[in-house]
């Protein structure tokens, strides 16, 4: 859905998708990177998903963009703009995450979080 999101929007959007552990954020990463790479997606994509640790993000050609990262090392302070946040294991999500990172969607056009 997120992927799709991404690929079909009118305007750029920039979507956190973050997990407690690095682990589960490296996973989702992999899943994801796998179906953009398919033959059908592909061609939205701009360029080969960016790989490196802690900066991992898929890129569209329409500028959207999708970071995973994990919030037990920081990820998601500090960006603005966010229009879509979403949070893997939220069973472990506490209130102060969820402090830091809500605000990251204040200046979006449409947020939303999942």
């Amino acid at each position: 859905m997120i992927v799709m999101l991404c690929i079909l929007s009118d305007y750029l959007l920039k979507v956190l998708w973050t997990a407690h552990r690095t682990r589960t954020s490296d996973e989702t990463f992999k899943f994801m990177r796998a179906l953009v790479r398919r033959k059908v997606i592909s061609r939205f994509a701009d360029g080969e998903p960016r790989r490196a640790n802690g900066q991992q993000e898929i890129v569209f050609i329409n500028g959207s963009c999708i970071m995973f990262g994990a919030r037990k090392n920081g990820f998601g302070r500090g960006f603005d703009s966010v229009d879509i946040e979403v949070f893997n294991e939220a069973q472990i999500l506490t209130e102060r995450a969820l402090g830091d990172m809500i605000p990251t969607t204040n200046a979006a056009h449409d947020p939303l979080i999942v």
